[in-house]
């Protein structure tokens, strides 16, 4: 699986957000994950999906993403920690102590794109 990222949003989430690009990428693996389409974003040429879930260092993260090539690459547009709304809908969900769990994949390439 091939993940990638615009390089500005690498250093823009890194910066703004505290997100690190990787850690962004491992909830997309996570078992206990809620995703929803966005619709506000979505066009007809790319449909855009948004997910909430814990990272490996234990934070609720909100991850926008869309998926390229027919589903074998993923583009991570944004990540940033989970609003108070999210992490409450998360916890009614799977619970308020949850530790990251990740299905069993193999080690995915991780691309960082430098577009400007």
């Amino acid at each position: 699986m091939l993940i990638t990222c615009n390089g500005f949003k690498f250093f823009y989430n890194r910066i703004v957000h505290c997100v690190p690009f990787k850690e962004a990428a491992e909830c997309i693996f996570s078992t206990q994950t809620i995703y929803f389409d966005d619709l506000r974003h979505s066009t007809a040429m790319e449909r855009r999906f948004n997910l909430i879930s814990v990272s490996p260092s234990g934070r609720v993260l909100q991850v926008g993403f869309c998926k390229r090539q027919n589903g074998l690459e993923t583009r991570i547009i944004s990540a940033r920690p989970a609003s108070r709304k999210e992490r409450k809908w998360y916890a009614q969900k799977y619970g308020d102590y949850v530790t990251f769990q990740a299905v069993k994949h193999d080690k995915p390439t991780i691309r960082v794109r430098y577009l400007w």
